[in-house]
């Protein structure tokens, strides 16, 4: 599993919800958001205009916040299968602290 960079996911969620767990590989995480920015935009254009900007902000703030703990996770994921990996069992290993 490689790398990936918990500030270009954040990023891409904050353009689009979702994107950024498109990015990561989490596809059931990025469809909810999708949907819940086609929500506010219906919302948008038949309800209230404030009320679906309000929720698309939210939306993507929570998706953006995901997105950049999601990937630190993974990460961390990554970095402890290949140090268990080099090491064999029993060995103290190091800890990482991001």
């Amino acid at each position: 599993m490689d790398k990936k960079n918990s500030v270009i996911a954040a990023l891409l969620s904050l353009l689009i919800a979702g994107a950024g767990q498109l990015y990561l590989r989490q596809y059931k995480k990025a469809a909810g958001y999708f949907l819940l920015e086609v929500l506010s935009a219906a919302i948008y254009a038949r309800l209230d205009p404030l009320a679906g900007q309000l929720l698309s902000f939210f939306a993507s703030v929570l998706s953006a916040v995901d997105g950049y703990r999601a990937a630190i996770e993974m990460n961390r994921k990554t970095v402890i299968e290949a140090d268990k990996k080099e090491k064999p069992e029993g060995v103290e290993r190091e800890v990482y602290m991001y």
